[in-house]
């Protein structure tokens, strides 16, 4: 996979992509540890074994997390009572 990406984004994009994963599934919170180290062994075996990157299992725990954080990101609004359209503010 790190010589797809290498072929297909170059140096730039595989550290972009690389900074990416690292950043999104570090802030997982703690009750979803699971979901960190299942992708992080995933990326590993990916890494090793598999050349394409378009498979779709590999873009599960990706959305996973992207969808955990967005919900705590809503959550976290809600309980401040920040209006999130204009005409909650009326």
């Amino acid at each position: 996979m790190i010589a797809t990406l290498l072929s297909n984004i170059g140096v730039a994009g595989t550290l972009s992509f690389g900074i990416f994963y690292f950043k999104l599934f570090k802030n997982v919170a703690k009750s979803h540890a699971w979901l960190r180290w299942g992708a992080l062994a995933y990326l590993l075996n990916a890494c090793m074994g598999l050349p394409d990157i378009t498979m779709p299992v590999f873009w599960i725990p990706i959305f996973i997390a992207i969808a955990l954080e967005v919900q705590e990101g809503l959550t976290s609004k809600a309980s401040r009572k920040v209006p999130l359209l204009a005409c909650d503010m009326a």
